[in-house]
């Protein structure tokens, strides 16, 4: 089992990519960081900070242009995974779990405790999906890392937490 003690998102992300690709034989846009399975579409979204306006801004709009070669086309984007190296407020958490349109379709990964060499995660997940599933599967199985409920046992109290990352 391969352990990376400070991978990068983009690693994270590339890695199962590729890894769908050659063993789940799924459609994958590199370059927009997009997997189809049948006819849903999972977008995996990145970044080294986090903006709430940002936030609800992608959360609003559910198309997302596709390119292949000279043509485009627009797709609806069914699943949203957003993969961060910290831990967004508690506002962010409550917004999604508390939207039943959100919690359905929008999956929540900070990495900042996998950063500094503790391989857990934060998660919220309440999307059933099968693609969200094996991103989990790939992180405990190629870094070591645990995602674990952000809300823990007790849903209505989130996870005390570390908010920074250096």
């Amino acid at each position: 089992m391969l352990r990376v003690s400070n991978p990068k998102i983009w690693e994270i992300v590339n890695k199962f990519e590729e890894w769908v690709m050659k063993e789940k034989d799924w459609k994958v846009s590199r370059i927009y960081d997009l997997i189809q399975v049948n006819n849903d579409y999972y977008k995996f979204i990145w970044t080294q900070n986090f903006h709430l306006e940002t936030f609800k801004k992608i959360l609003s709009r559910q198309l997302c242009s596709l390119g292949d070669h000279l043509s485009y086309k627009t797709v609806s984007v069914s699943y949203m995974a957003w993969i961060l190296n910290k831990t967004p407020g508690a506002m962010v958490w409550k917004l999604v779990k508390e939207t039943p349109c959100l919690s359905k379709r929008v999956a929540i990964y900070t990495l900042n405790k996998a950063f500094t060499g503790i391989p857990n995660c934060l998660k919220l997940n309440k999307t059933q999906s099968i693609v969200l599933d094996e991103f989990e599967k790939l992180l405990a199985r190629e870094y070591g890392i645990k995602p674990q409920c952000f809300f823990g046992n007790n849903e209505r109290h989130p996870i005390k937490c570390v908010t920074t990352y250096n």
